[in-house]
């Protein structure tokens, strides 16, 4: 699969993004070896969750939501107390449009332009990214860490 996409041209691997999605070949995989009973948890590629009409996905990401808007965990992040979780602005949510900065500005760099200078600095960074997550794994992250040295 993987040499057969590499020779695709752009137009072409566009078309067929299904045939050539790793992590969608991952989820087919497990779907079809369960004969449909049971499918890839992408978020712990150990785990399998059942398969039926309600999207498994989305009720661990609610659960994310809901935990992350929790007054105990906002207080624990210092999150502004004045900030309503009544206002959609104020509360945490996956893929928020919402900037920080309330604009619509969009030229801030990426993280990684940050990242040099506040090693240089002495500034202790934590990056971390789960290790059994099909989806955020740490590839990405070894490759940026590894063209910072």
């Amino acid at each position: 699969m993987a040499e057969q996409c590499r020779n695709l041209s752009d137009t072409a691997a566009s078309e067929r993004a299904d045939d050539c999605d790793l992590v969608y070949a991952c989820i087919e995989f497990v779907y079809t070896v369960n004969g449909g009973k049971a499918c890839l948890d992408v978020y712990n590629i150990n785990d399998e969750i059942p398969c039926d009409d309600s999207d498994q996905y989305y009720v661990q990401e609610n659960a994310l939501t809901n935990y992350l808007n929790n007054a105990a965990v906002r207080k624990a992040v210092h999150v502004d107390p004045t900030l309503s979780v009544s206002d959609p602005g104020s509360t945490w949510v996956e893929c928020n449009n919402i900037t920080i900065t309330q604009t619509t500005d969009e030229t801030t760099p990426a993280s990684v332009s940050y990242l040099p200078a506040l090693v240089q600095k002495g500034v202790k960074v934590v990056i971390a990214n789960g290790n059994l997550d099909l989806l955020l794994n740490y590839i990405g992250t070894e490759e940026t860490l590894g063209n910072l040295t």
